[in-house]
């Protein structure tokens, strides 16, 4: 009891923080008694029952997962803004056949990298071959699952996790066919930790089983078995933990110096002159720096858009300067990340994007002023020249 109140009141809270952890916690309250029911009226059928199960006995499992979600809506998702956009951008994509799709996106990225040489197949089994291992050891425990719950102690927590399982191995696919505010793949660190349970599950009943056959009874070939499934995993999941060169990512966190530069930005820049840049996202850092009251002055956008991006190369492979793009005063930031992505990443798109001579051609461009530095982050002005 002396839990229940501070969970209770987190539960109620949570979707302010973030939808898509939200939509996974409702996802598990709703789905968690659905593969113990289904079992159950198999059971019953195969049993030649005529009655199926009382309901009454799954009023609990029925009842609370509503009530969460009814106080959810009551309480945040009526007035939370991307809920809006959400339910705005599943209507669109049902009822208007023009409206582009996730999948749509994710193909033409993929065109567009094998145009550049890329091999997307080797890039998929880098990023998310961890994941179909997974994956494949998770459905193997639901087969070993039902295979051996006729003769063995029925585990029904283990048998609760299959529900959320289930619903997020169909929502992951589905969401592709929408446009949504967030990524489809956000939610494959949920369904991580759930295949996680599984695979264990697994692996434990290769090990410890006697009814298989007689390759598996030889315990010296599982116990092998299962130390390079296991290793394979950790040096696979090793290698994703963080964005790198490997994986062809980067990271997506900010520095102290990015903050300490947009905090600069905040307090010197003009608000009537327009910011471009690479990869800055204005918009993110003012939602953690400024009130509601400093954000309608400063008007930034949450990302740039692509029109509102500095060109490739900065324009130099067309023009003698910068200031030739532009026709009034515009600030320009460069951050770390724009620099590496072309030299650690992507070095076979320099040729094509940004290269090293780009960013120091940009210091001794006439027409830019070189506003401020704390070492990482860079703060220029564009200018225009007659």
């Amino acid at each position: 009891l002396a839990w229940a109140v501070p969970l209770s009141i987190l539960m109620i809270l949570y979707p302010v923080f973030h939808p898509v952890p939200t939509i996974f916690i409702g996802l598990v309250f709703l789905t968690l008694w659905i593969p113990r029911t289904i079992l159950e009226i198999v059971q019953y059928i195969h049993e030649g029952r005529i009655s199926l199960p009382d309901l009454k006995n799954y009023k609990f499992e029925l009842i609370l997962p509503l009530l969460v979600m009814l106080t959810w809506f009551i309480f945040w998702i009526s007035s939370f803004r991307i809920w809006d956009n959400t339910l705005k951008n599943i209507l669109q994509t049902i009822f208007s056949e023009s409206t582009s799709s996730e999948a749509m996106n994710l193909m033409d990225t993929i065109s567009y990298a094998q145009g550049y040489g890329y091999s997307v197949i080797e890039i998929g089994i880098k990023q998310f071959g961890v994941v179909m291992f997974l994956f494949a050891l998770s459905v193997l425990a639901i087969l070993l699952f039902l295979s051996n719950h006729h003769y063995e102690p029925f585990n029904k927590r283990f048998c609760a996790l299959l529900g959320p399982f289930g619903a997020l191995s169909i929502a992951i696919p589905v969401l592709f066919l929408f446009d949504l505010p967030f990524n489809a793949f956000r939610f494959l660190h949920a369904l991580e930790l759930l295949m996680s349970v599984l695979s264990a599950y697994a692996l434990y009943t290769i090990l410890t089983s006697k009814r298989k056959s007689p390759l598996l009874r030889r315990t010296t070939f599982t116990m092998v078995i299962v130390i390079v499934v296991i290793s394979g995993l950790f040096f696979g999941g090793l290698l994703n933990l963080y964005p790198s060169p490997y994986r062809l990512s980067t990271s997506c966190h900010n520095t102290y110096a990015e903050v300490v530069g947009m905090e600069y930005i905040y307090d010197h820049r003009d608000v009537t002159t327009p910011l471009t840049g690479i990869s800055i996202a204005p918009g993110r850092f003012a939602d953690a720096l400024l009130t509601p009251e400093e954000r309608a002055i400063q008007r930034f956008p949450k990302y740039l858009e692509n029109e509102e991006k500095v060109q490739w190369h900065f324009g130099y492979d067309i023009h003698s300067s910068l200031s030739s793009i532009y026709g009034k005063e515009t600030d320009l930031v460069i951050i770390p990340r724009d620099k590496k992505i072309y030299t650690d990443i992507f070095p076979d798109m320099a040729q094509y994007r940004f290269t090293t001579q780009d960013f120091d051609r940009l210091i001794i461009d006439p027409g830019v002023n070189f506003i401020y530095s704390n070492g990482e982050f860079d703060f220029f002005k564009i200018t225009v020249m007659f």
